[in-house]
């Protein structure tokens, strides 16, 4: 058999010697051009309303108790080859209202990365930055929107933060329910990640807008209520570092001036930051 091959090598002249190697680099270049492997990629997707059975809720992504607090780390997708296709690998899950959470999921997915186009595909859909996604671990169907597409394997950089942030009129039974120690916490796993450390009150800075109804004034004045007054408390906070910001729970950037939801387990606040230091 060797001597036959070695014979009709022999036996090509140069024309056909082009031709096969041409053919050679032809195919090799198709193959590296348009061919396509399998890679694993861990992206950060945001739960969001598909149909939640036509739920009238206008936020979109708050997730009813009976889907949120089914999902566990280590769940699995498989495909019909039994190959796993997504796992999720950490979950933030925090209560918004009575019967809601908002869920983060950071799941390592298996794409199909195609060399010609330069993209990771999952499930035959471009995996870019604000794609929908849909992934049923466990069986447990979950829409949502991809946040980031390219977590590092080693999870976000963390830090601690000390926030001041004032409440705008709130009533007495309010802050009668505030309590040092009141915690937001990651509802998967119970970590507490803000923490109310001193508490005071200041007369209250929130105005209110009335119509003016006597005889000889018209139009609007500003007034604030004497039932209600200001809060200011001292936060202890743990934030992650995504494209260099700090966030709280998910997707509520630390910044001076901006508003956070504390989402405590006796009372719901609205706050304003007004000085952040690290710890």
């Amino acid at each position: 058999m060797f001597e036959k091959v070695k014979k009709r090598v022999q036996s090509l002249t140069i024309f056909e010697i082009f031709i096969s190697i041409s053919i050679i680099v032809f195919t090799v270049f198709i193959v590296k051009f348009f061919g396509q492997k399998v890679e694993s990629k861990i992206i950060r997707i945001e739960v969001i309303n598909k149909s939640w059975g036509e739920s009238w809720n206008p936020y979109g992504y708050r997730t009813p108790f009976w889907l949120s607090d089914k999902l566990k780390i280590g769940q699995k997708e498989y495909d019909k080859s039994g190959n796993v296709i997504a796992e999720i690998i950490d979950i933030e899950n925090y209560t918004r209202g009575t019967e809601e959470a908002e869920i983060y999921l950071t799941v390592r997915v298996r794409t199909e990365y195609q060399k010609r186009l330069r993209q990771h595909f999952f499930k035959n859909i471009p995996l870019d930055l604000g794609s929908s996604i849909e992934i049923a671990p466990d069986q447990n169907i979950v829409y949502g929107q991809v946040i980031d597409n390219n977590v590092p394997p080693q999870g976000y950089l963390k830090k601690e933060f000390s926030i001041i942030a004032r409440g705008r009129g709130y009533d007495q039974y309010v802050i009668d329910n505030i309590k040092i120690g009141e915690r937001v916490e990651n509802r998967h796993n119970g970590e507490a990640v803000a923490t109310i450390v001193e508490l005071h009150t200041e007369k209250t800075t929130q105005m209110y807008v009335s119509e003016i109804t006597n005889y000889n004034d018209q139009g609007l004045s500003f007034r604030v209520d004497p039932n209600t007054q200001d809060i200011v408390v001292k936060l202890n906070m743990t934030a992650d570092q995504i494209d260099k910001r700090w966030y709280f729970a998910g997707h509520q950037q630390l910044k001076i001036s901006n508003l956070v939801y504390f989402y405590g387990q006796n009372v719901d606040l609205i706050l304003e930051i007004e000085s952040i230091e690290e710890l």
